[in-house]
């Protein structure tokens, strides 16, 4: 009997700034790293702030693991802290936009090796705390909770953004007004419930400068009234209302089961609350004061080591020329430093340059065997190299699945929590169909160091499917198709469902007894390319609006700067489909005969494809269209007709 069966590749996307780089130049300063229990802070400031930005930060995380005492405050992966002394030495490494660096004073950037914080001391405007602390929130909760509401997740990260502790360090301050916030709200018509509760990262008003405004204001209002509005009656339900996200209720479900009320009632009670003369504030007082003081170690940094922890901001802050010359830099000063070498190897994975990449690598984990990161870098750049420009592999050789397995080893014996390895040795073991069982356990730990993410869930879900497990599969991809669920996610859950649909009504079909006069399995056989036809039709990608479909054989691809165009065989016709970029078409394969990388060139072998695109008329270059989506199906798969 054939498989059919479906690998996504859950690899550390990175998408590459098309931009002028910058020319990062480091003066000669004296760096000091500091320890605190929950971080590591390195910076050219003085020592002394830099300790003051430690306790700072612990005294945030410690006080807002009181009020929140059922939330998952501890990340799965380490958080570095850069302080810089002076705004002219924090510039070159501010995140860029349009090609110059952000006008920020501090920022945070998530990983999934590591979280960077950074900011300067010298005060040039805003807080730099303010905004450390509102993107820490966001942290906070998705370690906690996964994926919540945008306007829950920024307005609660608002609030908190004013956390302050007086000089006892035991009267916790926190809802102080922003008084932007509340001037605009003043002056302008708040957006309605259901317009500001369907916004996401992909709606204007959270992207467009003069639309973001009233939703980060009307968000963190919203947040402070249902905390500390109407004598405090509501926050009991707001309690209630992230119970039921948690528990995977749909927003609009959750927020009217919780408050029992419906939006226009919020609304009125919001905008008298605005209106008011005076907001409260909400003040805890801790029975015992807050001591970090004494748990805090110092040590100074080489000018080797203070460029090798810049090199890798740059690095986790997509700068990949700028990150290059940094990390050379660093082994300049230092050929053997490991955390040099294992930055500039993820610099040349990222560049597609892996032979670079392997070497580096290879001296980062000899440099310092017990640096578990160098370790899983080394299997992760391994595990890259077979694979093409969307994340699709079919096979790893022995000798590199052991390697890769060995590193990944490694990794966990030196850090248990990093949930990482356990996900990419899962995936190497499903991509080689082997350790199944084992590997079912690996990603159950991961899921466990790290509940929010949906790329462990699918790994998961498809090593059931390869034990012929569908009930357990099908268990964990449920969840998944809920209305509060990423739309990504929810496509990607669809696809494996009737996935699973078409191989179990495949292997049923295959073992219908024999008719009369028909060899055992005689039937199910001649029968198994219209019956697989039909059952794998429905896990297609679903046409969008003015999009069509064809199915043929993709013989080429032809490559020429800022155009791609695929040329697809279908009932003896060639169908011309053109993209801008390789990475804007979404790549889906329902057959482990994909037959080679999708790269540039002629196609050898050919593969069986369904294309979806958008039609175009009229064209001098005789392209049919605009492609949207490539579906690597079956030899034998045919479509029904029905769209």
């Amino acid at each position: 009997m054939k498989r059919y069966s479906l690998i996504l590749a859950s690899a550390l996307c990175v998408l590459l700034l098309l931009h002028c780089s910058q020319s990062v130049v480091v003066a000669k300063d004296t760096w000091t790293s500091v320890h605190s229990k929950n971080f590591l802070l390195v910076g050219n400031a003085s020592e002394k702030e830099i300790r003051k930005v430690a306790i700072r930060l612990e005294q945030f995380r410690d006080v807002f693991s009181r009020l929140f005492s059922g939330m998952r405050i501890s990340s799965p992966v380490p958080t570095t802290v850069v302080v810089f002394k002076s705004e002219s030495s924090y510039r070159p490494f501010k995140p860029l936009y349009q090609a110059k660096p952000a006008h920020i004073s501090g920022y945070f950037q998530s990983g999934e090796d590591v979280n960077y914080i950074t900011l300067t001391t010298e005060q040039l405007g805003d807080d730099p705390f303010n905004i450390i602390l509102h993107e820490y929130v966001h942290l906070l909760l998705h370690n906690s909770m996964g994926r919540v509401p945008s306007w829950f997740n920024e307005g609660l990260a608002e609030y908190y953004s004013t956390f302050d502790l007086t000089e006892d360090d035991r009267r916790v301050l926190l809802g102080r007004l922003i008084p932007s916030h509340v001037l605009l709200l003043q002056r302008e018509r708040m957006l309605p419930l259901h317009t500001l509760f369907a916004v996401d990262e992909k709606s204007t008003y959270y992207n467009e400068r003069d639309k973001q405004s009233i939703f980060y204001a009307e968000s963190w209002a919203l947040v402070h009234y249902l905390i500390l509005g109407n004598s405090q009656k509501r926050e009991q339900q707001l309690d209630k209302f992230v119970e039921l996200l948690q528990a995977g209720a749909a927003p609009e479900k959750a927020f009217q089961q919780a408050f029992q009320a419906d939006y226009e009632t919020i609304e009125k009670e919001l905008s008298v609350y605005i209106q008011g003369r005076t907001l409260p504030q909400q003040i805890t007082i801790l029975r015992q004061k807050l001591l970090f003081d004494t748990n805090i170690q110092s040590a100074a940094l080489t000018d080797a080591e203070a460029l090798a922890y810049l090199g890798d901001l740059l690095l986790h802050t997509q700068r990949l020329a700028d990150a290059d010359a940094t990390l050379q830099q660093a082994l300049t000063l230092d050929p053997n430093l490991a955390m040099a070498h294992a930055s500039l190897g993820m610099v040349r994975v990222r560049q597609k340059r892996f032979g670079e990449a392997i070497e580096h690598l290879k001296e980062a984990v000899t440099a310092d065997p017990k640096n578990y990161l160098a370790h899983y870098y080394y299997a992760f750049a391994l595990s890259r190299i077979d694979m093409n420009e969307v994340q699709l592999v079919t096979t790893y050789e022995p000798e590199t699945a052991a390697t890769i397995r060995s590193e990944l080893s490694k990794s966990i014996d030196l850090r248990p929590s990093f949930p990482e390895s356990y996900h990419l040795l899962a995936f190497v073991n499903l991509v080689r169909d082997e350790q199944i069982d084992e590997s079912i356990a690996l990603v159950k730990q991961a899921l466990l160091l790290s509940p929010g993410r949906d790329d462990f869930v699918f790994v998961l879900a498809q090593l059931y499917m390869r034990k012929q497990d569908f009930g357990a599969a099908r268990q964990i991809l449920q969840p998944m198709m809920r209305e509060n669920a990423e739309a990504q996610s929810r496509e990607q859950a669809r696809i494996l469902l009737n996935s699973m649909k078409a191989i179990e009504a495949q292997m049923a079909r295959l073992q219908e007894p024999a008719q009369p006069g028909q060899a055992h399995g005689e039937r199910g056989q001649q029968a198994e390319p219209l019956d697989a036809a039909l059952q794998l039709e429905p896990a297609l990608r679903k046409l969008g609006e003015g999009e069509q479909r064809l199915l043929g054989v993709l013989q080429r691809i032809d490559c020429v700067p800022g155009t791609i165009v695929f040329s697809i065989n279908a009932d003896g016709e060639t169908f011309r489909l053109r993209s801008n970029k390789l990475e804007q078409v979404q790549f889906i394969t329902y057959t482990t005969e994909v037959g080679g990388e999708i790269t540039c060139g002629v196609r050898n072998p050919p593969s069986r494809v369904v294309a979806t695109y958008r039609p175009r008329r009229g064209s001098r270059e005789r392209i049919a269209g605009e492609i949207v989506a490539l579906e690597f199906v079956p030899p034998d798969f045919k479509l029904s007709g029905k769209q």
